[in-house]
């Protein structure tokens, strides 16, 4: 029995040591600030232990076989070093592949860590989801459509709507009730402010095209293009925005980069310009003369 206890030890102390490019893993309860998560301290738990979450089968197609094998050599090679962490009935919320890799390699337990929180349903799709779109490369219109999922109350509301919720949000009490912000869907999707507000006009116009809709792959792909050639288009046109003006040779002598051309700026405006101008050249020419 000692032998056992000992080993256990042995492997908990591998699995928490420092290693190169990890961080040291404190055994007990700890808070997990940057997920919000509280969680238990690492824990052996042998591998029938644990239920698969079905809201994890939509990504496991979506994971290469070049992939896997990497995982699967990995793990072979050192164990487990970072654990998965679970529900308390053993509901996997992160490390699915972990898992079935080793029930591959014939291991009989596994390191986890547990949530002591109590989540929602749509928090725990939330950090399935986390979990999965954080870890491997996925192709950016189906991603946009999965981040819009656990994101609804930011890419599914207009700006008009999203600008009334945050203004509402001032008076409540409870941080969970606030709105999402632009800032922390890019902390969560590892993008820009600027980024994040360009994949919500892609979603708002692929909803638009979709009939107002939750919108499928090919009608975010649409969109994408068009606010693209949208985009494309604005920026040629701002570097037509520009008036030159010639003397009678042709030659160009003035060039006014209006913003505003046509509808805000008087044409009487422009002739006053080349006429200050001609006049100033003049005066110049004539000084040289003296």
């Amino acid at each position: 029995m000692n032998k056992v206890k000992d080993g256990e030890d042995r492997l908990m102390a591998h699995l928490t040591a420092p290693r190169p490019g990890l961080s040291h893993i404190r055994v007990g309860i700890e808070d997990d600030k940057a997920s919000g998560l509280m969680l238990s301290g690492v824990q052996l738990k042998e591998i029938d232990f644990f239920k698969n979450n079905e809201l994890n089968t939509i990504f496991e197609s979506l994971k290469s076989s070049e992939y896997f094998t990497q995982l699967k050599r990995d793990i072979a090679q050192d164990g487990i070093i970072n654990a998965l962490i679970a529900l308390p009935d053993g509901q996997l919320i992160e490390g699915h592949s972990r898992l079935k890799i080793a029930q591959e390699l014939g291991f009989s337990t596994v390191p986890v860590r547990f949530i002591l929180n109590t989540l929602s349903a749509h928090e725990i799709k939330r950090r399935v989801y986390l979990g999965n779109l954080n870890r491997f490369e996925i192709p950016s219109d189906l991603r946009l459509i999965l981040f819009a999922e656990i994101y609804p109350d930011y890419f599914y509301a207009s700006a008009k709507e999203l600008d009334q919720s945050h203004r509402q949000s001032d008076v409540l009490a409870l941080e969970r009730d606030k709105p999402t912000t632009a800032k922390a869907v890019a902390a969560a999707m590892g993008l820009s402010d600027r980024q994040v507000r360009n994949e919500k006009e892609i979603f708002l116009l692929a909803k638009e095209i979709a009939g107002h809709q939750h919108p499928t792959l090919s009608e975010i792909s649409k969109a994408r293009e068009l606010l693209r050639q949208k985009k494309g288009a604005k920026r040629l046109l701002k570097r037509k925005k520009a008036l030159h003006l010639v003397n009678e040779e042709g030659d160009k002598i003035l060039t006014l980069h209006v913003n505003s051309w046509p509808s805000e700026l008087d044409i009487e405006q422009i002739l006053e310009m080349n006429y200050q101008f001609m006049r100033d050249k003049f005066l110049h020419v004539e000084k040289k003369r003296d």
